[in-house]
C-alpha cells in the first residue's frame, strides 16, 4: 500500500510540473506580414502539343531547353526541336526501329547531342542541330532516368 500511495504521489507531482510549464507566455512575438500589392495575369504566348499523350502508361518525358531550342518527345517516338520565342518546329524527326520506340525517359543535352531513353532498353543520341540519329546503345532495361543519359 505504502508503494501505492507513493506512484500516486509522484504521479500527482510531475503532472503538476507539465501543468505548470504549459502556462507560460510566448515569448517570441512574430512581426505582422506585410501585405503585397503586386499581382499579375499570366498569357499564354503560344501552345503546342506533340502525340497523343501516354494513356495509363508512366512517363518521365518533360521538355528540355538546350541550346537556343525548346526538345520535346512522344512516346511513340516523334522528337521535335522548337523555337521557344514563337512555338514554330525547327526539325521533326521520328525514331524507328525493329519494334516501335516506346520513348519513356529523359529528354537529356549535352555534348551537342540529345539523349532520349526507351522502354525497349535503348538510348539513343540525336544531333541538336539537325535531328539526326548518331548512334543507338542497348541497355539493361527501360530507360526512366534522364541523370543516367547525360552520362553517355
Amino acid at each position: 500500500m505504502n508503494r501505492l500511495v507513493k506512484k500516486v504521489l509522484l504521479s500527482i507531482s510531475v503532472l503538476g510540473v507539465l501543468a505548470g510549464c504549459s502556462s507560460e507566455e510566448d515569448t517570441i512575438v512574430m512581426a505582422p506580414l506585410p501585405v503585397v500589392q503586386s499581382e499579375f495575369t499570366p498569357s499564354t504566348e503560344w501552345s503546342s502539343s506533340i502525340g497523343n499523350g501516354v494513356g495509363q502508361y508512366f512517363s518521365k518525358l518533360s521538355p528540355v531547353y538546350a541550346y537556343d531550342k525548346l526538345f520535346v518527345a512522344s512516346r511513340d517516338g516523334v522528337v521535335k526541336a522548337m523555337d521557344p520565342e514563337n512555338g514554330k518546329t525547327i526539325w521533326q524527326t521520328e525514331i524507328k526501329g525493329e519494334v516501335t520506340a516506346r520513348l519513356s525517359g529523359g529528354i537529356a543535352a549535352a555534348y551537342q547531342k540529345l539523349y532520349i531513353g526507351s522502354e525497349n532498353g535503348e538510348v539513343i543520341a540525336l544531333d541538336v542541330e539537325t535531328g539526326e540519329e548518331l548512334w543507338r546503345a542497348e541497355v539493361n532495361g527501360e530507360v526512366l532516368a534522364k541523370r543516367l543519359l547525360t552520362l553517355a
